[in-house]
């Protein structure tokens, strides 16, 4: 018959090798990041969780990306992208040709979004990952 102490070891190891697969996990490949502010509206509200990738592969137009800020270098926005290098863009009466390097990023919630309207095209060096899914709250859980 086992000892208890045994047994309390065997479960606190595995306990800790599960706390470790999911740090490493979620370092290196996954994030998950609460959403606040209306840009992003209806696709996302204030309090909504996401679970992204990090270092994204093929990202396309349509995907919703999380970059840092071009305004604040501090913090992180949530956009989706809209243009690649080489597409021609148009707000209003102007025309932009995204960069070479840069892409062109737009909130969902075009009357109150900060993004490419405003500020221009965006390096792409600041994306840090891209959406998958909206986690939270579990009533619209779903895949990007």
């Amino acid at each position: 018959m086992k000892s208890k102490w045994r047994i309390c070891g065997g479960i606190l190891l595995k306990s800790i090798g599960c706390v470790c697969s999911l740090r490493v996990l979620f370092n290196d490949f996954y994030f998950l990041v609460g959403l606040n502010g209306p840009s992003m509206e209806p696709t996302f509200h204030t309090g909504d969780i996401i679970l992204g990738e990090r270092h994204p592969r093929n990202i396309a137009c349509g995907n919703i990306l999380v970059l840092r800020s071009p305004f604040d270098p501090d913090g992180y926005i949530v956009k989706r992208l809209m243009g690649l290098p080489g597409d021609i863009k148009r707000y209003g009466l102007t025309f932009t040709k995204v960069p070479e390097g840069h892409m062109w990023l737009e909130g969902d919630n075009g009357s109150n979004s900060r993004d490419s309207r405003v500020f221009g095209p965006v390096p792409q060096g600041l994306v840090t990952g891209r959406v998958l899914y909206k986690v939270w709250p579990l009533s619209d859980v779903r895949a990007f």
